[in-house]
């Protein structure tokens, strides 16, 4: 007879570089791949999927019903900063590397779970032939590139996923 609670929670992140600049490159990809990976494991998470494009990441996380959408943004993002600048990497004006303040977050149910980390592991490829799926896309709109300092992430609806 089981005894323990079953918690499945599937969340889809995105979150852009600050003002969007194209900074992200092949090596900056295998740092936040790890400390996504890293952090995820320290916070009980499972990391599904974890790719991008040159300014902005996508990230499909399982989650224990005891840790919030913000804990793994801020341990994920927060990371890979510290660890790109560590490293010595710049924006293009010789500044510090930075995350955009924002993020969106997105439920994904158990039947969407495949068909999401085919989606971001495919990023290049789509944002190349131009096959986004908008609801799967941080808009201009949604995270306003004014970025207000301090402000918290954003969360949303569920997308609808055909």
């Amino acid at each position: 007879m089981a005894t323990g609670n079953v918690v499945r929670i599937f969340l889809h992140f995105n979150w852009t570089t600050k003002y969007r600049e194209p900074l992200i490159t092949s090596e900056m990809e295998k740092i936040i791949r790890d400390v996504a990976f890293e952090q995820a494991a320290h916070l009980g998470c499972y990391v599904i999927a974890v790719d991008g494009t040159e300014d902005h990441r996508h990230l499909l996380i399982a989650s224990p019903a005891t840790v919030t959408a913000s804990d793994i943004m801020k341990r994920v993002k927060g990371g890979s900063s510290h660890m790109i600048n560590e490293l010595g990497f710049q924006d293009t004006t010789g500044r510090a590397f930075r995350w955009q303040n924002k993020y969106a977050v997105f439920s994904v149910s158990d039947w969407a779970v495949n068909r999401v980390k085919k989606y971001i592991e495919r990023q290049k490829k789509h944002h190349k032939s131009n096959t986004l799926i908008a609801n799967l896309e941080v808009q201009e709109e949604d995270l306003e590139l004014e970025d207000l300092e301090g402000e918290a992430g954003k969360e949303t609806e569920s997308p609808a996923v055909d």
